[in-house]
């Protein structure tokens, strides 16, 4: 009945109450009217109905202020009314009882103006000579404070809102006001509203801080006194989605003031949320930090928050990996240069901590071959990036060997030499890659300068994150030295003899390093190479497994030596000049021990080297080395890896142009058994019990009884 009666009374009420405003408008009225209901018998019976029904005047009363107030039209109807309509007349109604109500309601609308009449009344009994005993004692600013943490959300975000707006107001004071709030994070239950309010209290102390012609520095810190954002927090972890949410508010806000000052303003909060250790890692923080413009103030974040990643540590290097690699990618997409090459090396080096810690390095591997892809910045961090690489060749499994030979000179050949020493059908496709930074290596005579470290260290970012990992700062510093000293052989020696004297697990870390002096091909460098090799050869007492490193590096450069082998034989000695012939032997030998260990994985990539060796030792110097390689022809054959009849083809034209004597071998072995005998008939003891282990090795077929001294038979 009583929606009825307001349905019929509303057209004509809210036509009324337009005109009245339109009257008073004309005649330039300050307040407008006040909205009035058309009260009558019938509204006024029903409600005494209401009430009667409730029980009590007082359940009466609750009933009218939760269900019956908000069925009118905002503003025409007031509790007080309504109790003096429903004959309450014991229940007089205050302004604070109607607040009450009002906020009771969970109305939006009718909480707005609860709150409204709130701050006005406060405003009113405020007084700024009393404002310390006002703050504590006035009970409309209790209750104020009362409803921030109420259940409802509607009327905890208001009342927020309503102490943000005393603030500005003048009535309360910003430090005060932020303290208030943080006590009230235990009982409170919509943390949206509170941080919504910390937001709006740290606008208006940003701007009361400000002074012009001076640089705005944040009060608040990580520990004291600490951000009101990390307190939030530190109180519940699950409130990082509001905060977050301010935060970039903050960042974007309208106001040019504000947001300048932004990334001053949360700092201390960045730096929590990136480089907290007891927080589980998220990428919202870093794309909010790196979705903001590339000012001077972002970069410094920036690399504040990338310097204070752990990457030394098994819980934590997976998050630093997830941090610089979202900045990498940015820094790529963006194409900024000086950004990829400060971070090529640190990539490199949490590529090795990877690898440690038995995680995937391949995406590593992936975001640094597209780093370098970025113009040609990038190079200057090549020789750096390549030395650090090195060191993962070593603890590397055959299922990550492909991508780190794919993205790679002197130290990574040097680790690479063990892998290629022992071929296996696991790493078949990364030792393709391995042989062809081999034969770079090796085809490769000139010094590219862009690779010197001055060049690398003149990148600023790169000089802030230096210094963040030991065994980084360590490298550049030794190739800084080496550098400066490499031309000058005295200063290098004494250089050298000073690491003699450093612990030797200090010259394990160094390994790299030191392979690479080793494999340096500067003829002037011989004796650097040989003092350097000295030490690295004493490392096999403190560790044993650098030999299995040290190994296929020695026979590396013995097989490449250029210095004449002459020089080492004695004087007068005498002997034929076929040393030219001594690498093709050694080479072919080489190609026949893999023919008989994997003919099948590796024959046909040693075709061309058998070839090649039957065309030039066509000779009888070269003889050797010719049958050597039929030798591995015919292992070949066996395996299936060569088909005999093409093979034959090209070898009947080269034996058909053979000028020796053809030897007929059963006429040879005859001779050789006849001469053997003859030996054990009438030779001396020793030269019997030789020619007897000879003839053992000779078939009972290969000589006549007619072949053997009556005196033997």
């Amino acid at each position: 009945k009583l929606i009825n009666l307001i349905e019929e009374y509303k057209p004509s009420m809210i036509g009324n109450y337009n005109l009245d405003c339109q009257r008073a408008r004309e005649e330039k009225k300050v307040r407008l009217p006040k909205r009035r209901f058309p009260w009558c018998n019938r509204s006024r019976l029903v409600l005494g109905r209401l009430v009667q029904l409730a029980g009590s005047e007082q359940a009466g009363a609750m009933l009218l202020a939760e269900r019956v107030l908000p069925l009118f039209p905002t503003g025409f109807a007031r509790m007080a009314t309504l109790l003096r309509m429903a004959g309450c007349k014991n229940i007089k109604a205050t302004e604070m009882d109607e607040i009450e109500y009002k906020l009771n309601t969970n109305n939006s609308v009718l909480v707005v103006n609860a709150i409204d009449k709130l701050i006005s009344t406060i405003k009113s009994k405020f007084k700024p000579l009393e404002r310390q005993r006002f703050v504590l004692e006035n009970e409309e600013l209790k209750l104020l404070r009362e409803k921030c943490s109420a259940k409802e959300a509607v009327v905890s975000l208001t009342a927020c809102q309503g102490l943000l707006a005393l603030v500005e107001l003048g009535v309360l004071e910003i430090a005060h006001t932020m303290s208030t709030i943080v006590t009230l994070l235990p009982s409170a239950h919509n943390y949206s509203a509170i941080i919504s309010t910390m937001a709006g209290l740290l606008i208006l102390d940003l701007k009361s801080r400000l002074i012009p012609g001076t640089t705005y520095k944040c009060q608040f810190s990580l520990k004291s006194p600490q951000h009101p954002f990390i307190t939030v927090l530190e109180r519940n972890k699950g409130a990082e989605e509001d905060v977050l949410a301010q935060m970039q508010a903050l960042c974007n806000h309208p106001d040019y003031t504000v947001s300048s000052n932004s990334l001053e303003l949360l700092r201390s909060v960045f730096l929590y949320l990136t480089c907290n250790p007891q927080r589980e890692g998220s990428m919202r923080p870093w794309r909010l930090l790196l979705s903001l413009p590339a000012t001077t103030q972002q970069r410094s974040l920036l690399i504040a928050c990338l310097s204070c990643q752990r990457i030394c540590n098994r819980a934590a290097i997976e998050r630093a990996f997830s941090a610089y690699s979202g900045v990498t990618d940015a820094a790529i997409y963006r194409r900024d240069e000086e950004y990829v090459t400060a971070l090529l090396p640190v990539l490199a080096r949490i590529s090795n901590e990877l690898l440690k810690h038995g995680l995937d390095p391949r995406p590593c591997y992936s975001l640094m071959e597209r780093g370098f892809s970025v113009g040609g910045a990038p190079r200057s961090a090549a020789g750096l990036v390549l030395i650090l690489l090195a060191d993962n060749l070593p603890r590397a499994p055959a299922l990550y060997l492909h991508d780190t030979f794919h993205l790679s000179l002197n130290s990574f050949v040097a680790q690479s030499l063990q892998w290629l020493h022992l071929p296996s059908y696991l790493t078949t496709a990364a030792l393709k890659s391995a042989a062809s930074i081999l034969e770079l290596y090796q085809d490769g005579t000139k010094t590219d300068t862009s690779l010197n470290m001055p060049n690398l260290k003149s990148n600023k970012i790169f000089n802030s994150l230096l210094y963040t990992d030991r065994h980084l700062s360590v490298t550049v510093k030794l190739l800084s030295v080496w550098e400066m000293l490499r031309n000058d052989s005295n200063r290098l020696q004494n250089w050298l003899e000073g690491l003699k004297t450093i612990d030797e697990s200090v010259e394990i870390e160094l390994l790299s390093f030191f392979y690479g002096l080793i494999m340096d091909r500067n003829k002037d460098c011989e004796c650097i190479n040989l003092q350097v090799l000295k030490i690295v050869i004493d490392l096999v007492e403190f560790k044993k497994d650098v030999a299995v490193e040290l190994l296929p590096i020695l026979l590396y450069k013995i097989a490449n030596d250029t210095s004449p082998v002459e020089l080492l034989i004695e004087c007068g000695a005498g002997r034929p000049d076929d040393l030219k012939w001594e690498m093709d032997i050694a080479k072919i030998s080489a190609v026949k021990r893999i023919c008989e260990l994997r003919a099948s994985s590796h024959g046909l990539q040693l075709v061309p080297i058998v070839s090649s060796t039957l065309n030039r030792c066509s000779d009888r110097p070269g003889s050797t080395a010719a049958s050597i390689a039929l030798q591995c022809i015919a292992l070949l054959w066996r395996s299936g890896a060569l088909a005999p009849h093409s093979a034959w083809r090209a070898l009947q034209p080269k034996l058909e142009r053979d000028t020796r004597l053809n030897v007929q071998i059963t006429q040879l072995t005859r001779s050789a058994c006849a001469v053997l005998w003859r030996y054990v008939s009438e030779g001396a003891p020793f030269l019997v019990g030789a020619a007897c282990e000879a003839l053992a090795n000779f078939p009972v077929t290969s000589y006549t009884l007619k072949d053997v001294p009556e005196f033997a038979s």
